[in-house]
């Protein structure tokens, strides 16, 4: 399958990438892939970490969402082995989603973790952020902040 760019076209409209969600619940998986395809991503989806790694092995990926609590493997273990995976690919944003209130989680690999049931602005403001600030700008559970006086001439934006 031909990886996807910010020039490939969906319905007539530039693309932002390849996305790849991960999550075992189908009607998770189904909202987070429209979402993700409003925000004008091609979606590949997964309801479990092999199929989701075999996913991530054929094809170049922009954006991982994935749920902490996987069949087979959690999304740490996941995360874990897709970094491997991509190593020659350290741009690849990975976002996990989680209802679970877990301090061992942080920071273990991914760029954002956000709590379940999903807050659309928080989203939002995730997949939209620029990618050279995904890790910097990460301020926990699901919080990013953008501040006037940190970027000059970037509108204010916070979610918390």
């Amino acid at each position: 399958m031909p990886a996807a760019v910010s020039g490939d076209r969906q319905n007539g409209r530039p693309t932002q990438g390849t996305a790849l969600v991960v999550e075992d619940h189908s009607d998770s998986r189904e909202l987070t892939t429209f979402l993700l395809k409003t925000f004008g991503y091609n979606v590949l989806e997964a309801g479990n970490a092999d199929k989701a790694l075999q996913l991530a092995a054929d094809n170049h990926l922009d954006l991982i969402i994935t749920d902490l609590g996987l069949p087979e493997m959690d999304g740490l273990e996941f995360i874990q082995l897709v970094r491997e995976l991509k190593q020659d690919e350290p741009e690849l944003r990975i976002v996990m989603l989680t209802a679970y209130d877990r301090a061992d989680v942080f920071k273990a690999g991914y760029g954002f973790l956000l709590p379940k049931p999903i807050d659309l602005d928080k989203f939002r403001a995730i997949i939209e952020l620029p990618q050279s600030r995904s890790q910097s700008e990460f301020q926990g559970y699901g919080s990013v902040a953008y501040t006037a006086a940190r970027h000059p001439g970037t509108p204010s934006l916070r979610c918390s």
